[in-house]
């Protein structure tokens, strides 16, 4: 993992000197069954930057990707931080724009 997260932080390296602003944070891999089924015990985390959003009703070109699969994952877009140690459920909540 130590070495994935490496090799993840300089290709963010190399796409922020592109010029590309981090616009969100990732999480996968959330559930146990997952895990499980890739042979991790915790969820991993990524940034996304501007360069990969993808605008609603966008055309999505398959010859970005190696084998195209899709997966349904849900992004909430903050309109305050959540930066403290103490954050609960309705911190974020309230957060969530």
């Amino acid at each position: 993992m130590e070495d994935a997260y490496r090799v993840q932080s300089a290709w963010g390296d190399l796409h922020r000197a592109k010029g590309e602003k981090v616009v969100s944070h990732k999480t996968g891999l959330t559930s146990r069954a997952m895990q499980m089924a890739v042979g991790i015990a915790t969820p991993d985390y990524g940034v996304l930057t501007d360069a990969m959003l993808i605008d609603d009703g966008g055309m999505i070109a398959s010859d970005r990707f190696i084998t195209p699969r899709f997966e349904v994952e849900l992004g909430f877009k903050l309109n305050a931080p959540l930066a403290r140690p103490d954050v609960t459920i309705f911190d974020a909540l309230n957060a969530t724009d």
